[in-house]
């Protein structure tokens, strides 16, 4: 194969991958689809010369035409973050990710970051960047559901709480970061408001306004009204429970084992460590007196 070949094998493959994009929806953030004027400056004089350094301070002669794009696209980029500096030149992702890390933690301190299989970017993984200087990297719970970190709720709350205080007590001692709890629930009627920092908090309050302005009629027992603490209590269970339900209807739990667990009082996961218990579900369930019940793991 000729020189003119192997070059024309090269233009070939180009224009191929052209044909291959010009179809397709690439979802990788940093690919970006150029514009037919973008693409003629990359054929442009402009992408074979050397422009390092600041306009007017360059390192190479013959940068003039440079310095004036450089400073029309400072001037452009302060005009639209509304400032007073701006740098356009390029630099790696990985790079300005790491400028930031080194300015902040050490080798060994910990940083908590999104996982890769959640969108992070590369230099946030164990073999990335970040990982292989040494940075401790905790991942931070993912909603799948919500293609959004987790904030629902104190988990992420306590988990960041936690990093603060053992990875961070100089900056929280310094005054450098502020730990806000901001509530998660307001109630509002008319000009009273009042929050919650979680649900049970907000479940509690509204209990027991509700057993101050209700009763409930029990028949056919010896306990005919329902009142007070006692139906706090009631209403308590009945949530726990409608959470159980919702939990178990999400795993695909079938309608017969939740009625069971319900019959059978079962609230807790430890209940399960007792093999009478066991064996007495997967019999009404299953019909079969002779199914045994082997060893138990214990349950979390």
């Amino acid at each position: 194969m000729s020189w003119y070949d192997e070059a024309e094998y090269i233009r070939k493959q180009a224009k191929n991958n052209n044909e291959f994009f010009a179809n397709s929806l690439p979802m990788i953030a940093s690919e970006n689809v150029l514009s037919p004027l973008c693409r003629e400056m990359l054929i442009s004089d402009f992408h074979g010369r050397y422009a390092e350094g600041t306009p007017g301070h360059r390192y190479y002669a013959g940068c003039n035409f440079f310095d004036l794009v450089e400073e029309k696209a400072m001037e452009l980029a302060k005009k639209l973050f509304n400032c007073h500096y701006a740098d356009v030149r390029p630099t790696a992702g990985t790079t300005a990710n790491l400028g930031i890390l080194k300015a902040l933690i050490k080798p060994g301190e910990t940083a908590t970051v999104l996982d890769l299989a959640n969108g992070a970017h590369i230099s946030f993984g164990k073999w990335g960047g970040a990982g292989v200087r040494g940075v401790n990297l905790v991942s931070y719970p993912f909603n799948d559901e919500e293609m959004n970190i987790d904030v629902d709720g104190a988990h992420i709350r306590t988990l960041l709480l936690t990093f603060l205080y053992r990875q961070m007590l100089p900056l929280v001692q310094g005054g450098f970061v502020y730990i806000g709890q901001p509530p998660l629930y307001r109630l509002a009627k008319g000009k009273n408001e009042k929050y919650f920092l979680d649900e049970d908090e907000l479940n509690n309050h509204l209990f027991t306004q509700a057993s101050e302005k209700i009763k409930v009629i029990v028949e056919d027992s010896d306990e005919t009204e329902i009142t007070g603490d006692r139906l706090v209590k009631v209403l308590r269970d009945l949530s726990l429970y409608q959470k159980l339900v919702s939990y178990l209807n999400r795993m695909n739990i079938w309608e017969d084992l939740l009625f069971n667990l319900l019959t059978k009082d079962i609230r807790k996961a430890d209940q399960f460590a007792d093999k009478e218990v066991v064996e007495s579900i997967i019999e009404d369930l299953s019909g079969n007196k002779e199914m045994k019940v082997g060893s138990i793991r214990p349950c979390r």
